[in-house]
């Protein structure tokens, strides 16, 4: 895991109203699968906060998601 958090990051400058739906889209996805009773990892909850603040950019958080499932 530490050799995927030293990868090259995509930086993107998002507006404050971007930042502000994927904020939202975030605690939603959270309380939606806490609500299901699906555990959170920190990993995942770091991953999606560095994707809200555009620190990642989609593919970068869909390619990782998915490598944490997969393996």
């Amino acid at each position: 895991m530490i050799a995927l958090m030293t990868e090259t990051r995509t930086t993107s400058v998002l507006t404050t109203e971007e930042q502000i739906r994927r904020q939202d889209s975030v605690r939603y996805a959270l309380a939606s699968t806490r609500i299901e009773g699906l555990p959170i990892t920190p990993d995942t909850e770091a991953l999606l906060d560095a994707w809200a603040r555009g620190e990642i950019s989609d593919d970068e958080l869909f390619g990782r998601a998915l490598s944490d499932v997969v393996g």
